[in-house]
Formats: C-alpha cells, structure tokens, sequence
C-alpha cells in the first residue's frame, strides 16, 4: 500500500463481497484491488444522458440484460433466445416512451451536420453507423 493511501474497513453484505472476490479472481486482481478499480471506474466521467427519459432508459436496458444474466447461464447476445427475448423486451420498453402521434420529417437544428428534411430511417442509418463505429473504436 502507497503512504498516501488509507486503510478502512468497509461492512458489505456477504453475497456482495463474494461477488467481487469472484471478480478479482476472474481478473487476476486481489479483492482490494477491484474494490478500488470498481470505485475509480463509478467515477470516471461517463457521456450524460440528455433527459431523464434517456437516464430511465438506459438504466431499464442495463437491469433487463443482468436479470438475463442472473436467470440463464448465457449472455443475450451469444444465445438466439436470449437475444429475442431481449430484444422483445427492448421493444416493449421503448414503446413504453412512445410519444402519440405520426412520425412527420423534421428539419434538423441549423448547427447540426444534417441538411434539410429527413426521413426516419435515413436518422436511424446514420444513427447506427456512428454508433457501430465508436463501438469498434472503444474496443481497440
């Protein structure tokens, strides 16, 4: 331990702490060691979300696929029905949010790098392609 560190101790539930153990093992770190690289990480800068709706749905996307996991020994996306029943459940949340009314072509903000009226699924091209590709770019 550096002399700027301090020591405490800290009260944990023991399926919670048994959890981490299981992590640090599965990672090569002592349980210490991924307490503190779990802590670091909740505080790194992570991208806002715009509006609560946004916040909600990302936090509902994260609990849907750890109930898969707690549930089923596979990851939705390395099993075919895990995957659909995912992806169902997707659905079923976005459409949760789904405002009343037809989808009627907007025109984007003056500053945005759109011009002029879009269809819906040239926005959901687009929107894909640069998510894909800063997906590839977080794994390198």
């Amino acid at each position: 331990m550096r002399k700027a560190d301090t020591q405490t101790s800290l009260r944990l539930p023991t399926s919670l702490l048994d959890r981490v153990a299981a992590a640090a093992a599965a990672n090569g770190r002592s349980t210490g060691a991924e307490i503190r690289r779990r802590l670091e990480q909740s505080f790194a800068s992570k991208p806002a979300a715009p509006d609560q709706e946004t916040t909600e749905l990302i936090t509902a996307t994260v609990r849907i696929a750890s109930l898969l996991s707690e549930w089923f020994p596979d990851a939705w996306h390395s099993d075919p029905f895990l995957y659909r029943a995912f992806r169902l459940a997707l659905d079923k949340l976005l459409t949760h949010y789904a405002p009343d009314g037809h989808p009627t072509p907007l025109l984007p903000k003056p500053d945005g790098f759109i011009g002029g009226k879009v269809s819906v699924a040239a926005v959901s091209a687009m929107l894909f392609a640069i998510a894909v590709s800063d997906l590839r770019e977080a794994r390198q």
